[in-house]
């Protein structure tokens, strides 16, 4: 399956990563805030007595789906980044142009930079039709198990 699959039939548990503080890489720069989640395949078996009455439930969990979701939604006052013509700035850099020492002496060495902004895509969307809000959802990543679980008496 899918993650858009697993994420509407068995998502089981999740986790939210990305914080402001963290190092600016490719997966902050990319996700930013995004969701982790565990989504678990297997079957579910009804054991039966000899007079066909059902005994007990189990489930026998045998994957295991690992996978991201995100959305981009550009909605609120997130900051997106400081961004020159060449590139976006590291967090520490961006620390440093955003002060008035830092950012003369940034300006002077790298040319000009700008403060990005939800506002700012919103603006760009409004005046060029393009862009919008949209979901992403990463590939799976499978892990096998052998797993019974006793669901009770039927």
């Amino acid at each position: 399956m899918t993650a858009l699959e697993l994420d509407g039939l068995s998502q089981i548990n999740y986790a939210i990563f990305g914080d402001t503080f963290d190092v600016l890489d490719d997966m902050y720069g990319a996700l930013g805030k995004a969701t982790m989640k565990l989504a678990v395949v297997g079957q579910a078996i009804t054991t039966y007595e000899a007079s066909g009455e059902p005994l007990h439930h189990r489930f026998h969990a045998q994957q295991l789906g690992f996978y991201i979701r995100d959305h981009y939604d550009f909605n609120g006052q997130q900051y997106l980044g400081t961004w020159t013509s060449e590139r976006v700035l590291t967090k520490l850099e961006s620390v440093k142009a955003l002060t008035p020492h830092g950012y003369v002496i940034l300006r002077l060495r790298s040319g000009p930079l700008a403060v990005v902004t939800n506002a700012d895509f919103r603006h760009y969307r409004e005046q060029t039709g393009k862009g919008g809000d949209f979901v992403i959802y990463s590939d799976v990543l499978w892990k096998n198990i052998d797993l019974w679980i006793e669901l009770g008496p039927a």
